[in-house]
């Protein structure tokens, strides 16, 4: 999917590329776009793979085998760059490529000591599983002051959990077994009550679970919620491109219980003006997959300071 959306860039230039992308997806997203269906996650779309090895050991340890393919081959070729995809929180491709200097990083759980110790790498959204709100309404007009919904998955959702008032602040833990099958990015079937939840919600929380990213960071904007994000160490996705602080309020798991104090107290103004330029952002570098993989080769690029995408290319010579 992703070298697919690389390919239609209006300049993707198949041969001589400045930056080669393996044409086989390492990112290993367990989750997407089937939520609770490990049979139809997206890991790597091998031919060979059948249904049955996408839940067995094999795929990881077929992947593990290719990934020390690009490896042999960036250590053989110093004068090409090479962009790998990871969403795996298993696979710490970061800090493993931390000595190859023409090996760029994008991570979907970049960690801010991963970033520290590896400056070549690229922090990528998880993708939502919900669809887009295409006319939102005004933070000022929403009657839900913040909200959230997700599974116990991390003390500081149990943090959050006290703050619910089950009027304008609507904390709700969720059993994602009762979601298994029933949200399917691809098909669009989504939870209604979530998306109306965020819907009519001034902020939607953005708390971590078991690793530092979270999908509700893109499901929230995409609703015109402004986020608050509560992930300690995460670096923010396409940290290069976007100025956050502008358009997103965070907190330190420490700091929970301060969130109503400060959302309760924010001018209309500042709602406005964090909305816009959230829903803003979302539209330039977040709509849909093509807009996300120009979005990481054009930090990529700034990476190896470089112009544009326009050389970038998806074939990787194995």
């Amino acid at each position: 999917m992703a070298t697919t959306a690389i390919k239609n860039l209006p300049e993707y230039e198949l041969t001589n590329g400045e930056i080669l992308i393996p044409n086989e997806d390492t990112a290993e997203e367990t989750n997407w776009p089937r939520f609770g269906n490990p049979k139809s996650a997206y890991i790597r779309p091998l031919p060979s793979i059948n249904e049955e090895e996408k839940i067995s050991f094999k795929v990881p340890l077929r992947t593990s085998k290719y990934i020390q393919e690009v490896a042999n081959y960036a250590g053989e070729h110093k004068d090409k760059t090479v962009l790998m995809l990871n969403m795996s929180t298993n696979r710490k491709l970061a800090l493993g490529f931390c000595h190859r200097s023409n090996v760029i990083i994008a991570d979907g759980s970049l960690a801010q000591h991963e970033r520290q110790i590896n400056k070549n790498t690229i922090s990528l959204p998880a993708l939502p599983m919900t669809r887009a709100n295409l006319s939102p309404i005004q933070a000022s007009k929403r009657s839900i002051l913040a909200s959230f919904q997700g599974q116990m998955s991390h003390a500081c959702r149990a943090e959050l959990l006290k703050l619910n008032n089950n009027k304008d602040l609507i904390i709700k833990i969720t059993n994602g077994s009762n979601y298994s099958g029933l949200i399917d990015a691809t098909e669009g079937l989504q939870d209604q009550s979530y998306t109306n939840l965020l819907d009519n919600s001034r902020f939607g929380i953005v708390a971590r679970g078991d690793a530092l990213f979270s999908y509700r960071l893109l499901e929230t904007i995409s609703r015109g919620a402004i986020p608050i994000i509560i992930s300690d160490g995460w670096v923010l996705p396409f940290d290069r491109t976007i100025n956050w602080d502008n358009c997103s309020l965070r907190f330190h798991q420490e700091a929970i219980e301060d969130i109503p104090f400060i959302v309760e107290k924010m001018e209309e103004k500042r709602l406005i003006e964090l909305q816009e330029k959230s829903i803003r952002n979302y539209k330039l570098f977040f709509q849909d997959i093509n807009a996300i993989m120009r979005t990481m080769l054009n930090e990529a690029f700034k990476i190896k300071n470089l112009s544009d995408y326009k050389n970038a290319n998806h074939e990787f010579p194995l």
